[in-house]
């Protein structure tokens, strides 16, 4: 089903909730058209995304324009935590059939949706899709399935969301660079619901080659074993020798420059904010 468009009609809007949810009894996927110049299937057993698509708030606007202004034609993206494949779609059109995007989503539902919508966009060509976490070791590990809402799935349990926890395969990605022969990367986006840390120990060689990366600081996760976000940002920060750090506030949707009496403000507010890494090369009108 198209239901995107139609969502600007009142009667459409009053009756969307009860659409969806017999659409998810069924386990069927709904296609979405979206403004970037994809389409989008998603599954329609979870309502949250379902509605957010209905009200145009797929992905974050302002990282949206990020990605745009960074990535261009035959550039290395790498996508971790790629879910269905939001970002891997945008940075595939962006890229205009030159370079390689590299998606790595570990649960096998949203990696079958992944690997659909990429396929349905006609983006096989510049996706390379593994169905792994990205982490400092090279294994298996247990993956907790938020039930409810996929998007909240990672490599650390949360508690306070019902799910159920299957085993998957995680490596580090410089071992999966290296083992393909790649030696550089230009573009990180990473959110793996609190995971970042153990993901951006296994990167250390593809930092320092990135001219952009863009994570999440997930600070309840973080807390829960143990890593101080002030830290994980600084200490990533030098790793990859960058230049720039900021950060997205939620409250404006603006990109801020390092301020970090003003992170803690915004952090302390929303719990999850993005922060990004660059080096002088990655904007050069000035974006940060």
């Amino acid at each position: 089903m198209r239901l995107g468009r139609l969502d600007r009609y009142p009667a459409i809007r009053r009756s969307r909730d009860r659409i969806v949810k017999t659409l998810a009894h069924a386990g069927s996927s709904i296609e979405f058209d979206t403004e970037y110049g994809f389409k989008m299937f998603l599954p329609a057993s979870y309502v949250g995304m379902i509605i957010m698509a209905l009200d145009g708030v797929l992905f974050h606007p302002t990282l949206v324009d990020v990605a745009a202004k960074a990535i261009r034609p035959g550039d290395i993206v790498i996508d971790g935590g790629s879910n269905v494949g939001f970002f891997t779609l945008l940075a595939g059109r962006l890229l205009q059939g030159k370079g390689r995007v590299f998606a790595f989503e570990p649960d096998p539902d949203s990696f079958e949706l992944l690997r659909k919508n990429v396929e349905c966009n006609g983006l096989r060509g510049v996706t390379e899709m593994a169905e792994l976490a990205l982490t400092n070791s090279n294994g298996s590990f247990d993956f907790s399935v938020a039930v409810d809402e996929p998007m909240l799935s990672g490599l650390l349990a949360r508690p306070d969301i019902p799910g159920r926890v299957i085993r998957v395969r995680g490596m580090r990605l410089d071992d999966y660079l290296k083992a393909l022969g790649q030696r550089h990367v230009d573009v990180i986006k990473l959110d793996l619901e609190g995971a970042e840390p153990e993901a951006l120990l296994g990167m250390r060689e593809a930092l320092r080659s990135a001219r952009l990366l863009v994570f999440e600081v997930n600070e309840p996760q973080l807390k829960a074993v143990g890593v101080d976000s002030l830290t994980l940002i600084r200490q990533t920060a030098e790793a990859g020798s960058f230049d720039y750090v900021a950060f997205i506030d939620e409250r404006n949707n603006r990109i801020c420059p390092w301020d970090q009496e003003d992170f803690l403000r915004v952090l302390q507010d929303y719990k999850f904010v993005n922060v990004l890494c660059a080096k002088r090369s990655c904007f050069p009108d000035g974006l940060l």
